[in-house]
């Protein structure tokens, strides 16, 4: 699936960085060791954005095909079989189906953290919970976090962080992807599953160059941080023991009713860099 050339990626990563289709990148994988789980349910789910604002997109339809919270709809080019897509995940202006009002009234593109989580759930059976990285706290903190889930097939984590000069120049100003393996290594190596692949294949971090690009501010003043994503019936992961930063719940309406209207102030008008 990743077995692509260097060669036809648009930009190096930085030297911090291992990508994961590399030796050393692979090796790591591997590792017995090495916390994996999340990798073995998303890989198969891995998609590009769409475009250059649909980062959170991407990641919640790699989400959601993971852990398959409720009966995916009717993708139109895949019919008759049924898979989320960053299309039908929010659907065309116009010919929303109430879950897609629910999610675009949350959340169109780009998103803060708390929008995506709003958007997520909309989805029956799934509950999302942010962690802002003023609740996290440390590089420790977040690694315990990032334990305590991708050992397990019921959770997803998904990081929202900005590159820069907080991640050794890393070409993103804001940016969403799933996290899905972590290293017993000292300090850990974390896994991200980066949907940019037209710009980087998934590549390895050090936990606290991720934990500084998480540990940024949006440009609507939040905090960046992360959110986990499990279905109603999944206890949360015994590994997390903060108080989430949003409490989980539906979006604006539930699916099976229409939403009410979005206030113009609301996240559907407000464009935030992620």
């Amino acid at each position: 699936m990743f077995a692509l050339s260097m060669a036809a990626l648009a930009l190096p990563l930085p030297p911090a960085f291992v990508a994961l289709n590399s030796s050393a990148g692979v090796e790591m994988l591997d590792a017995v060791t090495t916390m994996k789980v999340s990798y073995d349910q998303a890989a198969i789910h891995m998609v590009s954005q769409i475009d250059q604002h649909s980062c959170g997109r991407a990641s919640a339809t790699i989400v959601l095909n993971a852990l398959a919270p409720q009966s995916a709809p009717v993708a139109p080019a895949y019919a008759p079989y049924a898979y989320w897509t960053q299309d039908n995940y929010i659907g065309d202006a116009g010919q929303r189906t109430p879950l897609q009002q629910c999610v675009a009234s949350n959340c169109t593109a780009p998103c803060s953290l708390d929008q995506e989580v709003g958007a997520l759930n909309c989805v029956q059976g799934l509950i999302a919970v942010a962690y802002h990285a003023e609740t996290i706290g440390s590089a420790a903190t977040l690694e315990a976090l990032i334990r305590g889930v991708v050992g397990n097939r019921e959770i997803m984590i998904v990081a929202n962080f900005a590159g820069g000069e907080a991640m050794h120049n890393l070409n993103h100003s804001g940016h969403f992807s799933p996290i899905v393996a972590i290293t017993a290594d000292t300090p850990a190596m974390v896994l991200v599953l980066d949907v940019s692949r037209y710009k980087y294949p998934p590549w390895w971090v050090p936990i606290d160059v991720m934990w500084s690009g998480i540990n940024t501010a949006s440009s609507d003043k939040t905090s960046r941080g992360i959110y986990l994503a499990y279905k109603h019936t999944t206890p949360p992961p015994p590994g997390v023991s903060l108080a989430p930063s949003e409490s989980p719940g539906p979006g604006p309406g539930p699916v099976d009713t229409p939403p009410p209207k979005p206030n113009p102030a609301d996240s559907v008008s407000q464009h935030v860099e992620p």
